[in-house]
């Protein structure tokens, strides 16, 4: 007769000595990274990221944003951008902490993967924030891959990440992506004080901001090429390289550490949650089977095929992030981020004068979006995000009538803004003329 499984054997995973330490270092970083990261910006007021992790002011916003790999239906009945912050900060808390102290329980694996990914479309739809893309794939990686497996596909969620990411600048921003001068323009945008995301001076750490105006920007051009070609490489071939290779040094960690110490002077922004993942993935020296590599290889494949034809980070993002060189974004600021915006509102809730326009993130009641600045993610008039469609919108100065129509037709065909008071899509555009964040007039409707 066979022996019944235990009730012990039924909660928890087989784990073996490398997949227990990559989940447990995995679960214990995140705590550290995300969960810490989000309390300490709560208490202290004071951004660790650019945007903070969970951003209190962004939850009185009018418009969120539906992650566009969440079918609308089931986005418009669980509505987690309603979900109080401090529920979010607990359930992070509790549920990472309790999967760092048992990470072979199947139930805290669960619940440490439904509190991350939930904080994640919180951060997605209340902020436009892709800073938990990462973490909340490879957070379910431990739940539902087989043990041994796990380092390798860990690896593979890396490197896919950061070779999409590559590769969305190389395809938006080309080779000159990596020029000096296109680096310090991205440093000098990051400097700006009160963008239209909503950053505010006081928010930011202030060495940060004293170390990218009078170190980084002193830099002898060449220097900076340097790093942004290294960097282009590094994500394009050396990381997806290291990530199917049958082992993973635990230099190479490291490494992407000192990378994103290097984005965080260059721009105050560090990728919190992104340390945890390197930290699982490469710091087991775990050499993975000929299965495990040709799991990690069929799941990277798919993912990898639709990077090269969309967007990195697909199917969780919908953008390149910091793509743009700095012709690129002055040629998006002349037309699209001055004095002239296209906005875009619902059914029946036309701007008028003197209403307010803003972005996701930002505090207060809006009656419209910026469109440009909230999909194109600026800094002042500096545009990061690189997403099809919108970059390439009729000049709304020369040709309104034409920027408003083609701007309302990109939203129809990308349902992804909604104003969350009616619950419903913002399909509706207008080119207005604005000025301190509010209409002057309408230039032009959609028809």
């Amino acid at each position: 007769m066979g022996v019944a499984p235990s009730h012990r054997t039924m909660l928890k995973l087989a784990p073996s000595p490398e997949a227990h330490l990559c989940a447990r270092l995995l679960y214990f970083g995140l705590l550290l990274c995300l969960a810490a990261t989000a309390c300490a910006e709560h208490s202290t007021g004071k951004r660790l990221m650019r945007n903070h992790v969970l951003d209190q002011r962004a939850a009185a916003g009018t418009f969120v944003h539906r992650p566009l790999w969440w079918p609308l239906p089931i986005w418009r009945r669980l509505q987690l951008w309603r979900v109080p912050l401090a529920t979010l900060r607990a359930a992070l808390l509790v549920c990472l902490g309790v999967a760092a102290l048992v990470p072979d329980s199947v139930a805290a694996r669960l619940a440490a993967a439904l509190a991350v990914s939930a904080s994640g479309v919180w951060q997605f739809s209340r902020l436009g924030d892709h800073s938990l893309h990462l973490a909340g794939a490879a957070i379910w990686v431990p739940l539902v891959a087989p043990p041994a497996a796990v380092p390798a596909l860990l690896r593979a969620l890396v490197g896919w990440h950061l070779g999409s990411a590559g590769l969305g600048k190389l395809r938006t921003g080309g080779l000159a992506w990596g020029s000096g001068d296109a680096r310090a323009a991205t440093t000098r945008a990051c400097c700006s004080a009160g963008g239209t995301d909503g950053v505010r001076e006081t928010d930011e750490l202030p060495w940060a901001r004293w170390w990218m105006r009078s170190v980084h920007l002193a830099l002898p051009r060449p220097l900076l090429a340097a790093a942004g070609y290294g960097a282009l490489l590094a994500e394009v071939a050396v990381v997806p390289l290291w990530a199917l290779s049958g082992c993973a040094p635990p230099l190479l960690s490291f490494a992407l550490f000192k990378m994103h110490f290097a984005i965080w002077t260059s721009t105050s922004m560090c990728f919190w949650p992104n340390l945890a993942v390197y930290a699982a993935a490469g710091i087991v020296h775990a050499a993975a089977g000929e299965a495990e590599l040709l799991g990690a290889a069929l799941v990277s494949a798919p993912l990898w095929v639709a990077s090269l034809r969309w967007t990195e980070d697909w199917p969780v993002a919908s953008m390149a992030v910091f793509a743009y060189t700095d012709s690129q974004a002055a040629e998006i600021g002349r037309r699209l981020l001055g004095s002239r915006r296209v906005v875009a509102f619902a059914q029946g809730a036309a701007p008028r004068a003197g209403d307010a326009i803003g972005t996701l993130g930002a505090e207060g009641a809006t009656a419209a979006l910026d469109l440009a600045a909230t999909t194109l993610r600026t800094y002042g008039a500096y545009a990061t995000y690189g997403v099809p469609g919108i970059a390439a919108l009729p000049c709304p100065h020369r040709e309104p009538a034409a920027c408003a129509d083609a701007a309302a037709t990109w939203l129809r065909e990308n349902p992804r803004f909604f104003d969350a008071a009616r619950g419903v899509a913002a399909t509706r555009a207008a080119v207005v003329d604005a000025e301190d964040g509010r209409v002057l007039r309408v230039v032009a409707l959609a028809a």
